[in-house]
């Protein structure tokens, strides 16, 4: 399957730095949900969300899931409405019992990378989601995740998987990725962590009018994360619009 370039949503400043303000999302989370909101996820019938957590993610916030029917799962999960998983082994589900599959945030912590990719494959018949950081400090606050994954690795594994795969990256530039080194430091200081992202994005900025050939390979030194759509060839179950994206 041929391999499609990264898509770059083209990401507002104004409303992550609004973002910023809850002084407990960090930047990469912060612009992640920029980019959903640009890509206009909307999601419908039976969708299985594997590692949870406690309750729904931020990520809903901008994902459409009014007429999704969204069962909850997280390892080890003490709530009736969570199912407890362990998502190093075979899922517990039956071939293509859900229509997608959403992962946000979990696989930087799976060893079984390939197993897990074969069993979204297995019990999905139409879409996958799955939402990675790259950058070190994506939660500074907690500090405990280990694995990162470049955009051409998630589209093989998708690939792998027989869905169809499409890239977008969070990224800004550079100047915006070192910011984001330094930001366990000023977590707690959020008002200088506001003045210091807003000089790097503005730097960002400035450097990709500069560099306008090349400004593509500096992003994707520079990204943050990813949102990875993979999808097959059955409409409806998963649909999006790549308004603002490069």
């Amino acid at each position: 399957m041929k391999a499609e370039a990264v898509n770059f949503p083209q990401i507002p400043f104004g409303k992550v730095f609004r973002r910023l303000a809850d002084g407990g999302t960090t930047i990469l989370r912060a612009m992640e949900l920029e980019v959903l909101e640009l890509i206009r996820l909307k999601i419908t019938g039976p969708w299985v969300d594997l590692g949870a957590g406690k309750t729904l993610s931020i990520e809903y916030e901008s994902i459409d899931h009014a007429n999704a029917d969204l069962t909850l799962c997280d390892i080890d999960s003490e709530q009736t409405d969570i199912m407890a998983v362990d998502l190093e082994g075979p899922l517990p589900f039956e071939d293509k019992s859900f229509d997608g599959v959403i992962l946000s945030h979990v696989l930087q912590y799976i060893y079984n990378q390939e197993q897990l990719f074969s069993e979204i494959g297995r019990i999905s018949r139409d879409a996958a989601i799955i939402i990675t950081p790259y950058s070190l400090n994506y939660a500074p606050e907690v500090s405990v995740d280990y694995l990162r994954f470049r955009e051409d690795y998630l589209r093989k594994s998708l690939e792998t998987a027989d869905f169809r795969p499409e890239i977008f990256a969070i990224a800004k530039g550079p100047f915006t990725l070192a910011v984001t080194a330094v930001e366990p430091l000023l977590i707690k200081v959020n008002l200088f962590r506001r003045m210091i992202f807003a000089v790097g994005w503005a730097l960002d900025s400035l450097l990709m009018r500069a560099a306008h050939r090349t400004r593509h390979a500096l992003r994707k030194r520079a990204c943050l994360g990813y949102v990875s759509i993979g999808y097959r060839a059955r409409p409806g179950a998963v649909d999006y619009l790549r308004s603002g994206t490069e």
